[in-house]
């Protein structure tokens, strides 16, 4: 198995992050905090079908059922 290592970030790549994440409107310290909780695959799709018309439901439900 190769190791991957990833080089330490400079000065420069630490600045660009500050900037991109201010620009997103995120602070540091929600990188680090507990969000809300994201729904999973499993509770949003019977809400997604359960809205899907007929011929849409006919169409798409071979997807869904893997």
């Amino acid at each position: 198995m190769t190791t991957l290592t990833q080089p330490a970030a400079n000065a420069e790549t630490i600045a660009a992050a500050r900037v991109l994440l201010t620009q997103m409107g995120i602070s540091p310290a929600d990188l680090i905090t507990t969000g809300a909780a994201v729904p999973t695959f499993g509770e949003v799709i019977p809400k997604v079908k359960a809205r899907l018309s007929a011929g849409t439901l006919r169409t798409y439900n071979t997807h869904s059922r893997r």
